[in-house]
This record gives structure tokens, C-alpha cells and sequence, in this order.
């Protein structure tokens, strides 16, 4: 396979993914196969994407052992009829708002977090206060005090 066909693949599969995030109906996981005998030579693998999200749940790339779960399964339906190449495409760093998100925020300050770029979640994480104190955690809801030895914990 030469380097232009590989941008090409690459290209085919973010077009596909764009379309789906446009739709919404995008996962966070996107998997298609390349055999350049066939007459349609990418194959999107809808069921396989269907199926790892139904039994791993939607976040399994964010764990190890579901991540080790989820390639074994690919990997033993890929064993069966090799392809001459695999497209995976994931979402990285996705925004998942919080309970504090939809409290603490107007509804236009959201939208616009919504669509900040992954810098921009990070200085807004920082920027939040505790609304029991009105410290500033980072978002995270974590008070200890100096010389404590217990371990950080959510309240």
C-alpha cells in the first residue's frame, strides 16, 4: 500500500466520521475494513462497532481491560477473513459534562464550553469553585488539609 492510498483511506474515514458526528449518531468509535480486490474496497463493520459498544459499553476505550477485551474480539474477527488493511478511528479527549457543569453554568456558557477546544475545558476545570466553600478545586469537588495522609476523595 503506498502513502497516497493510505491519506486516502485516512481521508474516506474522517469524511465518515464527520458525517455521523454531524448526524450525532457518531459512538466515539469508528472501524472499517479495506480488501482493494472488492469492488467497494472500504467496508465499514457497523455490527462490529454495534457490538463492542452494546457489551463494553460506550467508553470501553477508556479502560484497559475493556480496551484488551474489545481488540480481542476485533482481533478474532479479523482472524477469520483477514482484510489487506483495518481503519480504526476514535474520539480522543472527549468532553463529558459533570452534575457541577449544568448547576454551575448558564445555558449559553455551556454551549459555548460545548464547542471550546480541549485547552479551553482544561482552563475552565481550573477556574471552578466549590460551592460549599467557594475554594478553588479544579473542578474537582477535593478538599484536604495540610498534613492529611488519607487518600483524595470525591464528596
Amino acid at each position: 500500500m503506498t502513502d497516497a492510498q493510505l491519506h486516502g483511506l485516512a481521508a474516506q474515514a474522517c469524511n465518515m466520521c464527520k458525517r455521523d458526528m454531524e448526524r450525532r449518531e457518531f459512538d466515539g468509535f469508528f472501524l472499517a475494513a479495506y480488501n482493494a480486490s472488492d469492488e467497494r474496497p472500504l467496508f465499514r463493520m457497523v455490527k462490529i462497532e454495534k457490538l463492542l459498544n452494546e457489551r463494553l459499553g460506550e467508553d470501553w476505550l477508556n479502560s484497559g481491560r475493556t480496551k484488551d477485551c474489545g481488540f480481542g474480539l476485533l482481533r478474532a474477527c479479523i482472524d477469520t477473513m483477514p482484510p489487506d488493511a483495518i481503519i480504526i478511528a476514535t474520539v480522543a479527549n472527549r468532553f463529558k459534562p459533570t452534575e457541577k457543569f449544568y448547576k454551575q453554568l448558564t445555558a449559553e456558557e455551556q454551549r459555548n464550553l460545548l464547542d471550546a477546544t480541549h485547552d479551553q475545558h482544561h482552563e475552565a476545570a481550573k477556574a471552578t469553585r466549590c460551592p460549599d466553600c467557594g475554594r478553588a478545586d479544579g473542578g474537582a469537588g477535593l478538599h484536604l488539609q495540610p498534613g492529611d495522609r488519607r487518600s483524595l476523595a470525591r464528596r
